[in-house]
């Protein structure tokens, strides 16, 4: 049956053969045998657009050929683009010239038309041709096609002239009618294929056994249009998806000649245009003029006719910059995208014309292809036949530049990527350089950005595609012939990407069914390297994953690798391959691949040897794993295959180069109670063996965990420790020494100690270290004694009992109570899934005497199968015995670790005072503590954060927290505390005016809440003995500082601000006055005497607080006029005003209450 893809191809050779007006195909189908007699079938199921084989045709012999008994043939000698015999509508009778193999081309008519539907296609010997007679014919010369095209093959042929044996031949050309005629060296058959560049004629001579010679008529084949010689490109799906809507080139753009959705309701004006699929616009004006040597920018939109959903595309663009009738797709490729991308989109980017463009209307070509890119399944050419998208031919108008003059300006290097896989072509270009004619250009190429610069030979134009191995800078010498002036762009660094990052992809690396869950790599039958992707599995197309990663080999070395298939869905099996690219040339070879399995049914694992041959290159490695369906291809040539099933995963190995110490081979282990007996080989390559290392590892462990020995030379050794517990597992790894030098350590190899503890009365000692000693229970049995203590099913994650009470695989361990009394038995160190059960017992033979102390199936601190709780209150140096059981039935290696629960919180320490806004650490209010356990709070707050806590926002009392430690059913606490102070206040800053030599009391100048205790600092800084100071005679601003703490939080400081009046003067008050007056003493804490020696009439005295307000009034009467008394016993600390009205006379004088 036949596939799509090759539908597509015949579709892609059908349209080719119209190109070249021939019905030439490429797509074979069908291979025949000429029939000596009768009439044999090629194929029943020939399409219109192949092509079929007949081999060993009789030379001169008559045959007929046809497909569905009529049709369009085309007969081609030697090879499917060989001379063409014979062509016409069906049954085509011809006649070979020489014995071999001849094709038959299949058309609908004509012109070439295609079917993909099966149609019979025979050929039918008639006879010998008759031996040729004299005189004879010649015929007419005639062409296909009539108009020759640059560098493209035409085909000459007779018609009317004489058939039969013993004909000869010889084409001949001139460049006028008649002649002068020059025979065509090698042109001897009754056909030519050949080129030309030039109008020519032609004419053949025809010679019956040597008769007279006889001429043809001339045939006159002129050169075509260049513009009429592209190869054809169209979407077969049009107009659907990836449809090109606008291009715009240098400011050009096909609107508004064209409506921007251009192909989806409008066929374009140029020949051959198909609604969405082809449009020619070479019958329009040109999209833009631009000049050669100048870079130009671009622009393409594409989107869909029909909308979502969006495919991914490829954009590739091509300009006949030589005018020859085809794109090269390395000159004349001016952009291509690398990969596919999702549309809708719009490409932006630039190109440059090479200052050798051939100037004059040229021809641009831009393909627009679901699939297709530079690197996809389905490589982006010029004339690509494809399923979804558009192919467009535009005009381009080049002009030449004007010539050079002076010092060009090579402006800056550009790269189409900035990184690229080796393969890969990177097109360099210039951005801002002089465009002018008469400049030459030279590329260079540098490791580094400052050089050494190297001239790349025949980098010699403006543009230069190029491939990158490593990173690289590159920069362009501009040199003006006329001037000898040159110039040096700046430089553009490409990276280059590993080949191993650079394979092959595809459309569809896969399908639902037949997908792998697990990759692994083994040595002596145990794994050291796997990948599980059961619970990541692709779900849909690409079906494809790329890993980061992979295992590290041996040149040399022969490894296990298995593939583990998912349960059956669509298939009950999968083909699997792998391919590595022991050559690092970024492709998978057949030469590099290997068949894991053709029929691995789901839910198994199959495997294969792989050796790495000692010629594979080092370092890090492509490998490619497919699956696919049973029954369906995957081989050697399929590592880039579409497929409709199973997935295809990459990874990244490392081929590490074979030691000088020659690695030791065929190591087999075995083992007795108390030791392990190895043996090997080894065979020197280049240095003489010196000893081993021997390196014993518990089994699934990290190799750095093992015990290394030393060995001498020999080809055996026995290993004894009379540690060994029953049923240990290990994996052994063997190193040989060279003196100096080493092999790798060559490993895994399993071995495991015999399994003497199948009963309670054998079990095996388990020291209580919080080792995790690694255990297999293959061969494991169920005693029935057993079944009578089995725990009962209390579920999987108690400590009471199991899941359920079925016994599989039962081995038996036993171990001494620590002075605890507490112990946590812990099995997750493996991926087993089992179940322990713990048990007392006076006489492990007498079933009565058994107890049950704790059992549990799954890890009760989260979600592992395996067993990991814990027990307390046993009796410190008794014998407990633990049975281990494998849950599923599924014998394999398992842990058992037994450590001491010996839990110690602390002791209490002193009363953590702190500040408000303080952060403290509470473990700084407890001593000799154990790390692991949690803080808590008697009255819980927000300020507990972990250890710290937090005072900000927060009362200022005392707060009491509890440390615990807690191990399963063990636990251990201790209490701290922490005083929170509140924060020093010396209150708020103030200000107040005193007179001259006037005394004052600081503490009247403070605002807001202040803590008393403090201390005051004078202007000087020199410390007050208490808070009252006397102003200085001298007015001004003095700055007093009060500074007080609690003890605990940071001293807090205020200042007041004495301003000096110069007005007045303290001691000018009432003693200044003439007579006896005097107010005694001052300063007082209780009386102040008033002498009155002047004979004034005091009608009133007050006493006015700092901020004017009177505290204390007496009035005549209350006194005695000569000698007044008045008590400040009630007053606060503080200067005072004492004010005298005398009549219309007021007296003042300062007091201080001390």
């Amino acid at each position: 049956m036949k596939t799509k893809i090759q539908s597509l191809l015949a579709a892609l050779l059908l349209l080719i053969g119209a190109a070249n007006s021939q019905c030439l195909m490429t797509s074979p189908y069908g291979t025949a045998t000429a029939p000596t007699s009768g009439s044999i079938n090629i194929s029943t199921c020939s399409f219109f657009g192949e092509y079929s084989t007949i081999n060993s045709v009789q030379a001169a012999t008559t045959y007929i050929c046809s497909v569905a008994g009529t049709g369009y043939v085309t007969i081609t000698e030697g090879s499917p683009t060989g001379p063409i015999i014979a062509f016409g509508v069906g049954p085509l009778t011809w006649s070979s010239t020489v014995a071999g193999t001849y094709y038959a081309h299949w058309a609908i008519d004509a012109n070439c038309g295609t079917s993909f539907a099966c149609q019979v296609s025979t050929v039918e010997y008639v006879g010998p041709a008759s031996a040729c007679t004299n005189p004879v014919t010649a015929g007419a010369a005639q062409s296909s096609p009539a108009l020759a095209c640059p560098g493209q093959n035409f085909n000459l042929t007779l018609t009317g002239a004489s058939l039969g044996s013993g004909l000869t031949y010889q084409w001949q050309s001139a460049a006028t009618s008649g002649g002068p005629w020059t025979n065509i060296a090698g042109a001897t058959n009754g056909s030519y294929a050949t080129t030309q560049a030039a109008n020519t004629y032609y004419r053949c001579e025809v010679i019956c056994s040597g008769g007279t010679p006889a001429y043809s008529s001339e045939v006159y084949v002129a050169m075509n249009s260049f513009m009429n010689c592209y190869c054809t490109s169209v979407a077969s799906q049009a107009p659907w998806d990836e449809e090109i809507y606008n291009v715009t080139v240098n400011g050009g753009s096909t609107d508004p000649l064209y409506a921007n959705a251009n192909g989806c309701t409008t066929v374009a004006p140029g020949p051959g245009s198909v609604q969405g699929g082809y449009s020619s616009f070479t019958t329009l004006a040109p999209i833009t003029t631009v000049t050669t040597g100048q870079t130009v920018a671009f622009s393409v939109e594409q989107d869909e006719c029909d909308g979502a959903p969006y495919y991914a595309n490829g954009i590739g663009i091509w300009i006949d910059f030589n005018q020859d009738g085809t794109f090269d797709n390395t000159t004349e490729l001016v952009y291509m995208d690398q990969t596919t991308v999702m549309g809708p989109r719009v490409v932006n980017g630039s190109f440059t014309i090479p200052p050798t463009a051939t100037t004059g209307n040229t021809v641009m070509r831009i393909i627009c292809a679901e699939g297709a890119s530079a690197t996809g399944w389905t490589i982006l050419t010029p004339c690509l036949a494809y399923g979804y998208g558009e192919t467009e031919d535009h005009l381009i108008n080049i002009i030449a530049a004007t010539p050079c003059a002076g010092t060009p300006d090579a402006g800056s290097a550009l790269a189409s990527l900035p990184t690229a896989c080796p393969t890969t072509p990177v097109n360099l270009s210039l951005d801002s350089a002089t465009v002018a004619s008469g400049i030459t250009y030279q590329w260079l190429s540098a490791a580094n950005a400052a050089g050494p610069w190297t001239a790349i030979t025949g980098a010699n134009n403006a543009t230069y595609s190029t491939t990158v191995s490593a990173d690289t800078y590159f920069a362009c010498v501009l040199t003006c012939t006329a001037s000898s002036a040159a110039d040096t762009s700046t430089a553009v660094q490409v990276l280059s990407t590993p080949f191993y990052q650079c394979y092959c992809n595809t459309v569809n690396a896969g399908g639902l069914g037949s997908l792998m869950n697990n990759v692994a790599f083994s040595f002596g039958g145990a794994n050291f390297w796997n990948n599980n992707t059961s619970t990541s599995n692709p779900t849909a197309s690409p079906y494809y994953t790329a890993f980061t990663s992979g295992p590290s080999v041996i040149q040399g070395m022969e490894y296990g690798m298995g593939v583990t298939i998912d349960p059956p869905l669509a298939y009950t099996g999968a083909i699997v391959s792998v391919w590595i690219d022991y050559d690092h040339s970024g492709s998978y070879e057949p030469t590099e691949w290997t068949q894991v399995g053709t029929n691995i049914p789901g839910n198994t694992t199959g495997t294969v040897n792989i050796t790495i041959p000692m010629t594979a290159l080092t370092g890090n490695t492509g490998m490619r794993v497919r699956s696919r369906g049973a029954f369906n291809q995957n081989g050697a040539g399929d590592a880039c295959t579409n497929m409709g099933s199973g997935e295809t995963e990459d990874y990244v190995i490392n081929i590490l180069p074979a030691p000088d110490c020659a690695n030791p081979t065929n190591i087999t282990a075995s083992s007795a109670v108390d030791s392990i007996f190895t043996n090997w080989n080894w065979a020197q390559t280049v240095l003489p063996l010196t000893g081993y290392n021997y390196q014993l590892v518990e089994a699934g462990m990290p190799f750095s965990t093992g015990t290394t020995y030393t060995i001498d030379a020999n080809s055996n050794d026995t290993l004894v420790d009379p540690s060994f517990i029953a049923g240990q597992s290990f994996e052994v790894y063997l190193q040989a020494v060279c003196g100096q030098d080493t092999s790798y350590f060559i490993g895994p190899v399993p071995v495991m100690l015999p399994m003497t503890n199948d009963m309670m009365c054998d079990a095996a000692e388990i020291p209580v270290d919080g080792h995790a000693y690694i255990f297999n229970n293959t061969g494991a049995t169920v005693d029935p004694s057993e079944v009578a203590v089995v725990p009962p099913a209390t579920g999987a994650q108690t400590t009471t009992g199991w899941a359920n009470q079925n016994l599989n695989l039962t081995t038996w361990f036993m171990f001494t109570a620590p002075p605890s009394g507490n112990v946590r038995i812990n099995s997750t160190a493996m991926d087993y899934n089992g179940q322990i059960a713990v048990y007392a017992a006076t006489d492990c033979s007498i079933l009565s005497s058994i107890t049950m102390e704790a059992a549990n199936d799954d890890d009760l601190d989260g979600a592992n199968a395996a067993p990991n709780f814990t027990i307390c209150g046993l009796n410190p140096g008794d014998t407990y015995y633990i049975m281990n059981d494998a849950f599923n039935n599924t014998a394999g290696n398992y842990a058992i670790a037994i450590s001491e629960i010996d839990l110690y919180a602390g002791v209490e320490g002193e009363v953590l005072e702190v500040c408000y806004g303080d952060t403290v650490n509470l473990f700084n209010g407890i001593a000799n503590y154990q790390l692991g356990g949690t803080w808590t709070q008697t009255i819980p707050t927000l300020g507990l954060q972990g250890s710290n806590f937090v005072t900000t926002g927060l009362a200022t009392v005392m707060f009491e927290f509890t440390y615990e430690l807690v191990d399963g059913c063990a636990s251990d606490d201790v209490h701290a505390y922490v005083d929170v102070f509140p924060p020093s206040s010396a209150g708020e800053n103030g200000t107040f005016t005193v007179c001259k030599n006037e005394p004052f009391n600081l503490v009247a100048g403070l605002g807001g809440t202040v803590d008393m205790g403090g201390y005051w600092l004078d202007p000087s800084n020199n410390p007050l003995s208490g808070s009252i100071d006397t102003a200085s005679n001298i007015p001004g601003n003095f700055n007093y500082d009060y500074i007080v703490s609690n003890g605990v939080c940071p001293a807090d400081t205020a200042t007041v601000l004495v301003v000096v009046d110069g007005s007045c003067d303290f001691t000018a008050g009432m003693e200044t006055l003439e007579g006896s007056f005097a107010v005694y003493p001052n300063p007082s804490s209780d009386l102040i005497n008033i002498e009155n020696g002047l004979g004034l009439t005091i009608d009133k005295i007050e006493l006015l607080d700092m901020s004017g307000r009177v505290v204390l009034v007496s009035y005549k009467g209350a006194f005695n006029n000569a000698l007044a008394e008045i008590s400040v016993r009630n007053l606060t600390t503080g200067v005072y005003t004492l004010q005298l009205t005398a009549g219309a006379q007021i007296l003042t004088n300062r007091i201080i209450k001390q």
